[in-house]
C-alpha cells in the first residue's frame, strides 16, 4: 500500500514544473519611485531572470515565472493518449531603473493558458477547460 501511494505521488509530481523567479505584487509595495535603489531591488527580490542595460544608462529588470501542470487525464492508460492537456500560469514583473540607479517605474502581468489534446481540445476553436479564452480569435 505504501508503495502504491509513493508511486501515485511521483506520477502526479512528474506532471508539474516551474521555472524562473516568482515575485508577488505585494512585494513591490515597499518600492518608491526615485528612492529605492537598484541594489535594494536586488537585495529584496534576488537576481532577475533578465537584466538589460540600455545605451542611455537605464536598466530593465525582468522577473519571469511560469508553472505548468499536466492534466490528470493524461495519466489514464490508453485513454490518456486521446484526452488531457496541460495548464500553465505565469507572472512577469518589469522594473525600470534610471541612469542614477533609482527606481523609475514597474509593471506586472499575469497569464493563464490551457491546452487541450485530442478529444479534450474540443471542436474547432471551441472552449478548452481551464482556458481563459472562451471565444475564437477573429480571422481564424
Amino acid at each position: 500500500m505504501k508503495l502504491l501511494i509513493v508511486l501515485a505521488s511521483l506520477l502526479l509530481l512528474a506532471g508539474c514544473m516551474s521555472a524562473g523567479v516568482k515575485v508577488d505584487e505585494r512585494n513591490l509595495a515597499s518600492f518608491h519611485k526615485g528612492q529605492t535603489t537598484y541594489q535594494e531591488v536586488l537585495a529584496r527580490l534576488g537576481p532577475p531572470t533578465t537584466n538589460s542595460l540600455m545605451p542611455d544608462g537605464r536598466r530593465m529588470l525582468m522577473y519571469s515565472w511560469v508553472q505548468a501542470s499536466a492534466r490528470p487525464q493524461n495519466f489514464i492508460p490508453l485513454v490518456g493518449a486521446f484526452v488531457g492537456g496541460a495548464d500553465s500560469r505565469s507572472t512577469n514583473v518589469i522594473i525600470w531603473i534610471d541612469a542614477q540607479n533609482r527606481l523609475a517605474s514597474w509593471s506586472t502581468s499575469q497569464s493563464l493558458y490551457g491546452v487541450g489534446r485530442g478529444l479534450d481540445a474540443g471542436p474547432a476553436y471551441g472552449p478548452v477547460p481551464n482556458q481563459p479564452r472562451t471565444t475564437p480569435v477573429a480571422g481564424h
